[in-house]
């Protein structure tokens, strides 16, 4: 009997749910702004008695999109007021939830759901968020939780990031992105376990004040004592992550200080580490030098020297991602460096001007012509003379051709074949 009075109490409340979420999608704008408050309290009083996870992730949901419909009508009079009251009904219960499932394993289930919630609503209106301390430590045991998953984890960072838009100042902002670059340091000390060289990291942490707090309690490098507390350390890490892009990229009501060297240093930690990202980048980097080389192997007969520096720039940079990336990258800047070749030591591009085809014999009007065109004038001696380089400008083009030749002995070492292929189809 129980268990069919608590079927009949769990349908009774999926049918109230269906009701809620029909007049959700379905109320003109008028009614759903007059009934926002009754709307939203019943949904609340749903989600507190339920009792099944599936009751309290419905209700949730519901209330999801009564918040995104009510953030759409924010522009129209007395919305914003009706929404904040009808949020200061909802957000408590939403925050017992969240409590409850840090304290018990067993009641995680619905977390994700309720994160998602209160991220939504920090968006549409941070300023209905009394209780912001508060909710800034759930978000923070949520984090060193270790029952709690890395998905709901990261949704709580992505909540402390929007944050100081309940504070609305700068300093509230700045303390925030300076506490998450610091846990973030933390964190990759404890997750990479030392394998960096001690002055890319010293360098990386100097635009960070050694007075900044963490964004909570973390363990040290030598407090790492299992794969569990590794695995911690990584989830932790990617909410941070979370929390600093929000920070970025939330929108804020006044201007703020943002840490860009800071910023650059951690992902500069990040991407020498992490080989998939670099192995990225290089193809990326890869195209970037191909078009650069194409610019590059231009004749200069006017001895242009910054010109000829840049291109020896072009040339020696080339080489060093040869280097770094393998047969990969050989591949993508084969065409480009047998152009450069053919341009600076031959004189002339890849498509050279068609000769007339073998056997082909000429007319006698073009043979008196070709004739005519052969015997030497003084303008054409005189266009000649004006035609040889300066003696700086030779030695830019000799400097240029003993870059672009040692740029093809690298790509010959590194792919040969790929470059045999690519010299047979051009």
């Amino acid at each position: 009997m129980p268990a069919a009075s608590t079927d009949g109490a769990s349908g009774a409340g999926s049918a109230a749910l269906g009701v809620h979420s029909t007049f959700v999608l379905s109320a003109t704008s008028r009614t759903f702004v007059c009934q926002l408050q009754d709307c939203f309290a019943a949904l609340a009083k749903h989600l507190s008695a339920a009792v099944e996870f599936s009751g309290q992730i419905g209700a949730l949901r519901v209330l999801a999109r009564a918040l995104e419909r009510a953030g759409g009508l924010l522009h129209e009079a007395g919305v914003k007021r009706e929404l904040s009251a009808a949020l200061g009904k909802v957000v408590p219960g939403v925050l017992q939830l969240v409590q409850a499932a840090i304290a018990d394993a067993d009641r995680v289930q619905a977390l994700p759901q309720a994160l998602m919630f209160l991220s939504s609503a920090l968006t549409v209106l941070p300023a209905s968020f009394k209780q912001h301390k508060t909710l800034e430590g759930n978000l923070k045991q949520v984090l060193v939780s270790q029952h709690c998953t890395a998905q709901a984890k990261v949704l709580a960072g992505r909540c402390l990031g929007k944050l100081p838009g309940c504070m609305g100042t700068a300093q509230a902002w700045s303390e925030m992105c300076h506490a998450s670059l610091c846990s973030a340091h933390t964190l990759l000390d404890c997750a990479l376990m030392g394998m960096e060289t001690p002055d890319g990291l010293i360098h990386d942490r100097a635009f960070i004040s050694q007075n900044t707090v963490p964004l909570f309690p973390l363990a040290t490098e030598g407090q790492v004592h299992s794969a569990q507390d590794l695995g911690l350390a990584v989830q932790q890490l990617a909410a941070t992550l979370s929390c600093l892009q929000q920070l970025l990229t939330h929108h804020m009501a006044l201007a703020v200080p943002v840490p860009a060297r800071a910023l650059l240093g951690l992902a500069c930690r990040m991407l020498a580490f992490q080989g998939s990202v670099s192995q990225q980048g290089k193809k990326q980097l890869a195209a970037l030098i191909s078009q650069l080389l194409k610019r590059a192997a231009v004749t200069q007969h006017d001895g242009d020297q910054p010109q000829a520096d840049a291109s020896l720039q072009v040339y020696e940079t080339a080489g060093q991602l040869l280097t770094a990336g393998g047969i990969g990258v050989a591949g993508m800047l084969a065409p480009a460096v047998l152009e450069c070749v053919l341009r600076e030591v031959y004189d002339q591009s890849p498509v050279s001007q068609q000769a007339s085809p073998p056997g082909q014999k000429l007319s006698g009007k073009k043979r008196k012509k070709r004739a005519a065109d052969d015997i030497p004038t003084l303008g054409l001696a005189m266009a000649a003379l004006d035609s040889i380089p300066s003696p700086s400008a030779q030695l830019a083009s000799l400097a240029r051709q003993a870059a672009v030749l040692q740029l093809l002995q690298r790509l010959l070492m590194v792919g040969g074949y790929i470059t045999v292929q690519t010299g047979l189809a051009c």
